[in-house]
């Protein structure tokens, strides 16, 4: 539960570990929904796609993203 950087995290122990994920997402980034993951070591980023890090559910709950600003909410990447 929480932010890019909460479903990030999970993502990474999902792909190290291969156990299901259940996203609640409090942000609007859309990254809960993609096989896409990203882990930093040593100073090096490195991305990639597994469909172990794709979230097996998402719940998305409105009243968690209640107090997010419009400017925010609103934003379409």
């Amino acid at each position: 539960m929480g932010g890019g950087s909460a479903t990030g995290f999970s993502k990474a122990v999902a792909l190290e570990m291969a156990t299901p994920q259940l996203c609640v997402p409090t942000t609007y980034a859309g990254s809960e929904m993609t096989p896409i993951w990203g882990m930093t070591e040593g100073g090096e980023k490195r991305t990639g796609r597994n469909i172990r890090a794709l979230p097996a559910t998402v719940i998305y709950d409105p009243e968690l993203t209640i107090g997010l600003p419009v400017e925010i909410a609103d934003r379409v990447p």
